[in-house]
């Protein structure tokens, strides 16, 4: 129940963001063209500059006009309260990445730090450095860049992974093998790619475990 509620609560979000950008994209330039060229209050040549200025400007010069020239109460108030969804609803998402990133971040830092505690007898000495240089790598991945937002999400799957292969808190040849072929192709694959092999080497694993 919780889950159906949240996940309305996010349409009805996400829908709100759309149907406010759609507006500011495409009807609140054309209501500005309009109310400007329809406007008593305004000079002949002031309508051609505002007119041309939001025509070649768009969403930037309607904007403009609307919170600023307009005289019409209904298109000031559409102007602001669409800005503000828009304003609001970016500065959510950029905090929701920072928080994703941050809390990535902290997680790959205990991955490290339970490497210690891990069973790695399987392992070289060479291989357990290499390990915890890809978890450092990880972890320098992770720091927010809002440009980098993918991967991100790839070296979320990356770790999900990872806690997949120390669940039974022991990291075997195979799996180590296994986990740096993933790592060295993270950055020439999609998400939808790494996920793909992530669920099969998972089942190898899996399979593994039983004998």
């Amino acid at each position: 129940m919780i889950k159906i509620i949240i996940g309305i609560v996010i349409c009805i979000i996400l829908l709100t963001f759309v149907g406010s950008l759609l507006f500011i994209i495409i009807g609140l330039p054309i209501w500005a063209i309009i109310d400007c060229a329809v406007s008593k209050e305004r000079s002949n040549g002031s309508k051609v500059f505002w007119i041309i200025f939001s025509f070649l400007t768009w969403m930037l010069g309607a904007l403009i006009y609307g919170l600023f020239v307009s005289t019409r109460k209904s298109l000031r108030w559409m102007c602001i309260t669409t800005s503000m969804v828009v304003i609001i609803f970016v500065i959510g998402w950029m905090g929701l990445l920072y928080w994703a990133s941050s809390n990535l971040t902290q997680e790959i830092n205990r991955a490290i730090v339970r490497l210690q505690t891990v069973d790695t007898t399987d392992l070289k000495t060479e291989d357990i450095e290499t390990l915890k240089k890809d978890l450092a790598a990880l972890s320098k991945e992770t720091r927010f860049d809002f440009n980098k937002r993918r991967q991100m999400f790839i070296t979320s799957s990356l770790l999900e992974y990872y806690q997949l292969i120390v669940k039974d808190n022991k990291i075997s040849n195979r799996e180590y093998m296994h986990w740096r072929h993933i790592f060295e192709l993270r950055k020439t694959l999609n998400e939808e790619a790494i996920q793909k092999i992530i669920k099969q080497k998972g089942l190898q694993l899996k399979v593994i475990r039983l004998y």
